[in-house]
């Protein structure tokens, strides 16, 4: 009986674009990173299956896209987690871009039903050790107001408690020195974010009703 092949890892998808071979590279990047991406997707728009999944995809594409430009000081997986990151941005920003044109048709809609004539004047858990999604010490009640509570961070920290927590297994979390450098920040910058952010979901958890 055969042995059973190893696991991919970013060393086997680095030593495929090293060699040329990005096909090979595409398939295993995207048999290694799929789920991880569409975790981090699925999270980022609180549970909208159907987004994510549109998401991961485009994610892959401009992956394989990408790969002949890919420079190996980068890891495989801050490079990859670094396009998802900005194309759940560009989708973030293009639903806060709709919302706001929709908000100022129905305030003209409403400022002409009053009879007005002029534009509408409108007014524009903190440490290391805080638990994965995966954890066992989590029921799955627990996970679910725990996802809640994420979904009310504002865009970037939800990103970077997801990027370093929160996509499923140790191995797909990224360093803080990572997260730093796909979102342009200072690490003392993103450590500052995260601790508050962690503070504010222990502080929803701990607010919940028994």
């Amino acid at each position: 009986m055969a042995a059973p092949e190893p696991p991919l890892t970013d060393r086997d998808v680095q030593d495929a674009i090293a060699a040329g071979e990005y096909a090979r590279a595409w398939r295993q990047l995207a048999d290694i990173y799929t789920v991880v991406i569409f975790r981090y997707c699925y999270e980022m728009f609180g549970g909208d299956a159907a987004l994510a999944e549109d998401l991961t995809q485009q994610v892959l594409m401009a992956a394989g896209e990408g790969l002949p430009k890919f420079r190996a000081q980068s890891s495989v997986k801050r490079w990859v987690l670094g396009i998802a990151h900005n194309m759940v941005r560009q989708e973030i920003g293009t639903r806060q871009r709709r919302r706001d044109i929709m908000s100022r048709h129905r305030d003209i809609s409403e400022a002409i039903h009053r009879g007005h004539t002029g534009p509408p004047l409108a007014e524009a858990l903190a440490d290391s050790g805080f638990p994965s999604f995966d954890t066992h010490l989590f029921a799955q009640q627990q996970q679910a107001k725990l996802r809640e509570a994420i979904a009310t961070l504002e865009p970037r920290a939800r990103s970077i408690v997801l990027l370093r927590f929160g996509i499923g297994t140790r191995e797909a979390e990224l360093s803080v020195a990572e997260i730093a450098e796909i979102l342009g920040l200072s690490r003392s910058d993103v450590y500052r974010r995260l601790n508050t952010a962690l503070i504010q979901l222990k502080k929803a958890l701990d607010d919940e009703p028994a």
